[in-house]
């Protein structure tokens, strides 16, 4: 008798085991880049709305919010330039490097023309 409940608390131990070690997995393959961007006026920076964001090589493009800041989610990891331009400021870009399942913070600043 104890050998046939040691046998079925083996094999409910094999199955529970299996079922666990057979669950799926999953990995987020998308990067996030998210920033801010930054009026320079010579002494201060403040955020800056409205300048509009421009991720290559994918083409994306968003507009900056009241707080300055923006986001590029579900992006395919890759080496990206982020520019940004605004009527009046000189144009900025930086390169990113998205990675898998990771946000890249930047910040931009734009100088007036």
């Amino acid at each position: 008798m104890k050998k046939k409940l040691l046998l079925c608390l083996w094999i409910s131990s094999c199955i529970s085991t299996g079922i666990v070690s057979c669950s799926k997995v999953e990995y987020d393959t998308f990067g996030t880049i998210s920033g801010t961007v930054y009026d320079y006026s010579g002494v201060s920076r403040h955020p800056l709305s409205m300048a509009n964001v421009t991720l290559n090589p994918s083409g994306k493009n968003v507009f900056t919010q009241a707080d300055g800041n923006f986001e590029f989610t579900d992006l395919e990891p890759d080496i990206y330039i982020v520019q940004v331009q605004k009527d009046g400021y000189k144009t900025n870009r930086k390169n990113v490097t998205v990675e898998p399942g990771k946000t890249t913070s930047i910040d931009l600043v734009m100088e007036k023309e």
